[in-house]
């Protein structure tokens, strides 16, 4: 690996993440989209909704990078950028109103589809440990169960950033 690219693979994200959060924190307060907590809340504290916005200004700045110096970057990298603004688009709909679990599911099911669509045949998921067919299906399945995760861990205070910098750090290494 090229040390200057890593090097700025780490320090473009992390500016972005720092001008993008502190925009988003400036703007939704600004308007007024706050989460209060209330007895069922797993945070403690105001968290501005929506704030997840933030994040993918940070992904598709990434994505960038990585598929401008990828052999399999620039060929995948719209559809997974379609399906991952797409799923921010529903997350960030359902941030402002509550949408229906169902609708949400069949949403993010759509975003995780149109990724394995552009990715099929690739070996991207389990490297041919699986046949095919089962490969597509266990990705899906615990891509579906990833991003619940995650929107569960969003309401806790911190859990989610925490989360998304282990991912980072992980991919980056």
């Amino acid at each position: 690996m090229n040390w200057s690219f890593a090097a700025l693979s780490f320090a473009v994200p992390l500016m972005v993440s720092i001008a993008a959060g502190r925009l988003a924190l400036k703007v939704l307060s600004r308007r007024g989209l706050i989460d209060h907590p209330v007895e069922r809340s797993s945070h403690t504290k105001p968290t501005p909704s929506g704030g997840g916005i933030a994040v993918i200004a940070v992904v598709v700045v990434a994505w960038g990078m990585i598929s401008a110096f990828s052999h399999a970057g620039p060929a995948i990298a719209p559809m997974v950028m379609a399906g991952g603004i797409f799923l921010t688009a529903i997350s960030f709909a359902d941030d402002m109103k509550s949408l229906s679990p169902l609708l949400r599911l069949a949403a993010q099911a759509a975003a995780v589809a149109i990724v394995l669509y552009a990715t099929a045949g690739r070996g991207l998921f389990f490297a041919g440990i699986l046949p095919p067919m089962l490969d597509t299906i266990a990705a899906a399945v615990l891509w579906l169960w990833f991003i619940n995760l995650f929107n569960f861990m969003d309401g806790i205070d911190g859990m989610a950033s925490v989360e998304t910098a282990a991912i980072g750090i992980g991919v980056f290494l």
